[in-house]
């Protein structure tokens, strides 16, 4: 009896049942990916309050939403949506290398690091648009070799760099700032020159070293 009971009970159509786990999965993962903004959205907060109270010099461009209030026509740009600057300053002489949990929380597109020490703890900022590292010490590039949004880089009296090749890789730069810059044989320029011409090497007197 108990087996006829089981056979008309109604069964949900396989297609029903998937469709349910899959409304299931989606709802789970918009309540995951929704906690994960609300968490990096709380962390930066945080980080900006920690690099102002240790002060730090930083700026931030306007939200979208706060864009959008001042100019309505800002919703119809599309730098109001991917291009929101955030802009670092850190006092002269700074030692990177115990900022770079903060550095990553903060995810900076333009850092003034005048005359600072350990440039590997930019590695990975990949939103860094604009770097200013006058009369750093720095020896080798290779750890901006993975900023992919770098722009423009200031060299200026980084005396200890004495190759940029490990600068070619970067298909957005297009300016570098090498006055002062000692260490930089005609050789190593001439070679970068030859890998990417459109690269714009700034000289004494703001000349491009690459002018005709």
């Amino acid at each position: 009896m108990l087996r006829g009971m089981k056979d008309d009970l109604p069964t949900v159509p396989a297609r029903r049942r998937w469709w349910r786990v899959l409304g299931w999965g989606m709802l789970v993962a918009a309540v995951a990916i929704c906690g994960w903004s609300g968490w990096r959205a709380y962390d930066y907060r945080a980080a900006v309050r920690e690099a102002r109270a240790a002060g730090f010099f930083f700026l931030e461009s306007p939200t979208p939403l706060a864009a959008i209030r001042a100019d309505w026509q800002a919703a119809l740009r599309l730098a109001t949506w991917t291009e929101r600057e955030r802009r670092l300053e850190l006092p002269d002489g700074t030692e990177l290398a115990p900022l770079r949990p903060l550095l990553m929380r903060l995810d900076p597109t333009d850092l003034t690091a005048i005359r600072c020490r350990h440039v590997d703890a930019l590695r990975g900022l990949t939103r860094l648009r604009l770097v200013d590292l006058t009369g750093s010490d720095v020896k080798d590039l290779a750890p901006l070799a993975s900023l992919a949004q770098l722009q423009r880089l200031d060299l200026t009296n980084c005396t200890g760099i004495a190759d940029l090749a490990p600068l070619a890789g970067l298909a957005q730069l297009q300016s570098i700032d090498i006055v002062g810059a000692t260490g930089l044989g005609a050789e190593a320029v001439a070679a970068f020159k030859k890998s990417r011409p459109r690269v714009w090497l700034i000289g004494p007197g703001g000349r491009p070293v690459n002018a005709e």
